[in-house]
């Protein structure tokens, strides 16, 4: 794979030159696909179980867990659904191996807080206490006499508003995690022992923070958790859904009538019905790899087999492994 010229200095040209400056042209090379034309909460346009399922979790003011393979959509999920809501972008909090419950609603840091005690410094545990996604979406919620007396002075005369909170991966966090959440998750309230076991006040229904849960599957949950969750299952969109999720990503670049498009479409539904792959590509990664071969010169008027740019140089984005990499160039060569 080459750059639209030997001067474009963007480009990485194996050669063992260094160059002393970077040059960027506009509509060129990289950069010509900015990464957020693909998750742009607008562009995205659910199915109707989708949709009737964020509903469902809405009406009942219950979490919506959300399970699919990696890159399916279950984050931009959450983006849109703030997005239609008018609220703000979500915040997310990215589960851990390591993560505790308590770190969904807030941190606290106990040495600083006693070193702070032992120099005769402000020695309030809420100073030391920084609160979470989840945390944060309560406190927001909360009237502003309540936040006042927390302590959130600067915030107290802001007006009350919703959030909505993304917990990324739950299955990746201690088996316990999920459990130790059963009253949060209920009641949207939370309690700081180190505050003189601090409670927050119950919040106005119409506020009560949206929270959506992803799940790669990876582990059984529990299903005390499960019974205080509405749940849904994205599926890998496939032919005519999935030519029309590309065409939307890049706004007028592809129409479902070029050839480049429809060749992409067939060999993702042709992978994904022969089982080819140790791993199929995701919807993002098809459509990092469109992204791609647009910046790299691609023509969405000759399908995959013509093009005049050397297609396999783009397969790192499809194929993560190397038994992958060859079945895939073997598919794109046919």
């Amino acid at each position: 794979m080459s750059g639209p010229g030997d001067d474009f200095l963007n480009w990485y040209q194996g050669n063992g030159e260094r160059r002393s400056e970077t040059r960027i042209r506009d509509g060129e090379g990289i950069g010509a696909q900015p990464p957020a034309a693909l998750t742009d909460p607008a562009g995205y346009r659910p199915s109707a179980e989708t949709r009737d399922a964020v509903n469902v979790a809405l009406l009942m003011g219950l979490p919506l867990l959300v399970s699919g393979e990696p890159g399916s959509g279950k984050t931009q999920l959450g983006f849109a659904v703030a997005h239609e809501l008018g609220l703000d972008p979500p915040s997310i909090f990215v589960t851990k191996s390591t993560s505790q419950a308590r770190d969904l609603l807030y941190r606290y840091d106990a040495i600083r807080h006693f070193h702070a005690s032992q120099t005769s410094r402000d020695s309030s545990a809420l100073a030391f206490l920084q609160l979470q996604p989840l945390g944060r979406a309560i406190f927001d919620a909360m009237p502003a006499d309540a936040r006042l007396a927390f302590g959130g002075e600067s915030l107290s005369s802001a007006p009350p508003k919703r959030s909505l909170v993304i917990v990324d991966e739950i299955d990746k966090a201690p088996r316990d995690f999920p459990n130790d959440l059963l009253y949060e998750v209920d009641h949207l309230r939370f309690r700081v022992p180190e505050l003189d076991n601090y409670e927050s006040p119950p919040i106005d229904d119409a506020l009560r923070p949206i929270l959506l849960i992803t799940t790669n599957a990876e582990q059984l949950l529990p299903d005390a958790f499960l019974r205080r969750c509405a749940f849904l299952h994205l599926e890998p969109p496939r032919g005519q859904e999935l030519a029309a999720l590309i065409e939307r990503r890049f706004k007028g670049r592809l129409v479902v009538d070029h050839p480049l498009l429809r060749d992409i479409v067939g060999l993702s539904d042709r992978l994904r019905e022969r089982a080819q792959l140790e791993r199929a590509p995701s919807s993002a990664e098809l459509l990092q790899f469109v992204a791609a071969l647009l910046a790299g010169g691609g023509r969405p008027e000759l399908g995959l087999a013509e093009q005049s740019i050397p297609v396999d140089a783009y397969l790192p984005l499809l194929a993560k492994s190397a038994s992958d990499a060859q079945r895939l160039a073997a598919e794109i060569g046919k």
